[in-house]
């Protein structure tokens, strides 16, 4: 008798536990099929876009393609294709991953230029040399260093020496303008051949202080871009002087 209350039980723990597990799947299967009903489709960059960039061209060179992603993810103004807009052009760079938002097509040229300045910050532009700007690395959504440079200075009994050190550790470059070519000096005792020097504007992305010095700096001193690495830290010390040199 004892034995078969004690079959009796184990069947209805089993039972209960069957039932336990076919339920847990049926819900499973409940929510994936939720999950897979809240699931769209949005076109995303697959590589980056520069300003300027058409639609079209970008489409053309593999630069979209449809992602998957939960309906509460999607920003508004998302895009499944570019065809309508196949002729306007990108306002400001547009990184991998990015969905594509229609607001960041424009179909001016004046539009094309807009810049994208990231919010609470300042757009500042400095014109620098070729060298001082990489050779022509730089370009937007670049991330630089900017360092400063200044002469020996006498101002009566007191000389202030020549240095080179960081101004700003990581800033953003936003805008790439055109080039202009300069003649180097001429005279008399300049060679025949003048030098051309080439000089390109950059704008960067700045806060009030750091605009500030930036721009002093640029007005009285020397500016160089450095173009930073993946992971690359920039400490901001005392610079290097004269005297360092050689230590």
């Amino acid at each position: 008798m004892k034995r078969k209350v004690v079959l009796l039980v184990v069947a209805v723990v089993i039972a209960a536990v069957g039932a336990s597990l076919v339920l847990l799947y049926v819900n499973g299967l409940a929510d994936k099929a939720r999950a897979n009903e809240n699931l769209v489709r949005v076109l995303t960059a697959t590589e980056k876009i520069d300003p300027g960039e058409k639609a079209g061209a970008a489409q053309a060179d593999g630069k979209f393609e449809l992602t998957r992603m939960p309906k509460s993810s999607v920003l508004e103004g998302a895009v499944t294709t570019v065809d309508k807009m196949a002729a306007e052009v990108a306002l400001g760079t547009i990184y991998p991953g990015e969905q594509i938002l229609a607001v960041k097509f424009g179909k001016t040229a004046a539009s094309a230029q807009t810049l994208a300045i990231p919010k609470g910050q300042i757009a500042v532009s400095v014109e620098l040399t070729d060298p001082a700007r990489v050779a022509g690395f730089v370009t937007p959504g670049s991330h630089v260093v900017i360092f400063v440079s200044a002469a020996e200075v006498t101002n009566g009994t007191t000389t202030t020496a020549a240095y080179t050190r960081v101004l700003v550790p990581d800033v953003e470059v936003i805008g790439v303008g055109p080039t202009t070519v300069l003649s180097g000096p001429t005279g008399a005792s300049s060679d025949k051949s003048a030098d051309q020097v080439p000089k390109t504007i950059l704008t960067v992305a700045l806060d009030q202080k750091d605009s500030d010095r930036v721009l002093f700096a640029a007005s009285t001193k020397s500016l160089a871009f450095g173009l930073l690495g993946e992971g690359t830290k920039i400490t901001a010390d005392r610079g290097v002087r004269a005297g360092d040199l050689h230590q």
